[in-house]
């Protein structure tokens, strides 16, 4: 493996972390509140591919700016993953074959279409969830970013 991308959304950003804030506001009900939140997240990206409306999520304000070697977005070709086409963008940007890249996520189904682009596939299953099952062999589950180091 050549290369390591890793999904933001979920895996580098704590897509939960507005609980404590929903709790003040919500007393009782941050956690469902942030789990619906995501829910409505993912779906509406989904529609929005399905539907060819794309919308982007701002993530500009993120302070990872220098941390990664390249940064890539759906916004260069319009469409959220799983879309094969958020996917391929890797492997052109990086001109290596699929198999020289791994792809890091939280999110199985996410890990599902990369590894049926032809990545090598890290799931950071950090609540012990029940894998989707969408027929394509994940390389690895693990339960946190820092397991990735073994591999």
């Amino acid at each position: 493996m050549k290369a390591l991308v890793f999904d933001a959304y979920g895996t580098l950003f704590d897509v939960h972390s507005v609980i404590q804030a929903c709790e003040w506001e919500f007393p009782g009900e941050g956690a469902a509140l942030s789990r619906t939140w995501r829910a409505k997240q993912v779906e509406y990206t989904w529609l929005r591919s399905l539907m060819a409306r794309y919308e982007d999520f701002w993530v500009g304000n993120a302070g990872l700016t220098g941390v990664f070697a390249h940064v890539l977005s759906a916004d260069a070709v319009k469409i959220y993953t799983p879309s094969p086409a958020v996917y391929q963008l890797a492997a052109t940007r990086s001109k290596l074959e699929c198999a020289a890249i791994g792809f890091v996520s939280s999110n199985c189904w996410d890990v599902s279409g990369a590894a049926a682009f032809g990545f090598e596939t890290y799931w950071i299953n950090r609540s012990g969830a029940t894998p989707d099952v969408l027929g394509f062999a994940l390389t690895a589950t693990l339960s946190s970013l820092a397991e990735l180091k073994g591999h």
